[in-house]
């Protein structure tokens, strides 16, 4: 959602709203500052948006334990919730009674970056617990080599199918304390805007990611892959039947979230 007059809290009752008509459903919600200060003022006010009486039990609250407390939960606990990623820091002594919740990857999320990782959750000895591994290429403008449309869209396939082959190269099994998030969106500076990159350039005629990501997908349908956001999905439904259709045979309770091939969080930047 684009607008300079909506309000963060509007954005939040409208996923609340449509948790109510799809209660079996969940959605990752991404929160960071963007062209702002993340001041005391801004944490305080966004964590009580989320922890007030009349809304805190859309959001998942994964504290039963130190262990769990910035984990990705199961999607049975997370049916008809919203689990926060926040991508700014909140700071205990910014906020009374404070309680962490959700996943918290403020530090190490690099900029414009193909390829990294965050670990975010430690038992007591410092053992990591869970690692997310990011793909956020999104200005191909210099990375493609060339200021082409066709170019950048070559470059953003590449590095995205390289993440996604990490991922099911892993397999099933050993991701179960891993997650994956690859963004299908970008541009490439002022020549290739953001649907032009997702849907295909017209002069001259070039599909876009959407299009080159469809045979990849349908051949390695029964792969893990993490999350994926794609930018104007809608262009082509066979897309998304070929996204949703990776996983019908691991649709159980138990599993973790990052087990399911698509999520489209709500990126919310907070200004």
């Amino acid at each position: 959602m684009l607008s300079n007059t909506v309000e963060l809290v509007n954005i939040f009752w409208g996923l609340y709203y449509w948790l109510d008509q799809n209660p079996t459903e969940t959605v990752l919600v991404s929160v960071k500052v963007d062209n702002g200060n993340n001041t005391a003022a801004l944490q305080q006010q966004i964590y009580n948006l989320m922890n007030g009486p009349e809304v805190s039990d859309y959001w998942v609250h994964n504290t039963t334990s130190y262990a769990s407390a910035n984990q990705l939960p199961t999607l049975g606990a997370a049916r008809h919730k919203l689990i926060p990623v926040f991508r700014l820091y909140l700071n205990p002594d910014n906020i009374p009674n404070f309680r962490p919740f959700g996943i918290n990857v403020p530090f190490g999320w690099r900029d414009n970056n193909p390829s990294f990782s965050i670990d975010y959750a430690y038992d007591w000895n410092g053992n990591v617990l869970q690692t997310v591994f990011i793909e956020d290429l999104y200005n191909l403008e210099t990375s493609s080599g060339s200021n082409t449309g066709e170019a950048a869209v070559r470059r953003k396939v590449e590095v995205l199918t390289a993440h996604l082959n990490l991922s099911a190269a892993t397999g099933f099994e050993q991701n179960r304390n891993k997650w994956y998030i690859g963004f299908a969106s970008g541009y490439s500076g002022i020549l290739t805007t953001p649907e032009q990159l997702a849907t295909g350039i017209s002069i001259p005629p070039s599909p876009g990611v959407n299009a080159l990501l469809l045979p990849y997908l349908r051949a390695n349908r029964a792969a893990y892959f993490g999350v994926i956001l794609f930018d104007f999905i809608g262009s082509d439904q066979r897309l998304i039947n070929a996204t949703l259709g990776w996983e019908t045979s691991w649709a159980t309770s138990t599993i973790h979230l990052a087990h399911f091939a698509l999520f489209v969080p709500l990126l919310v930047f907070v200004t």
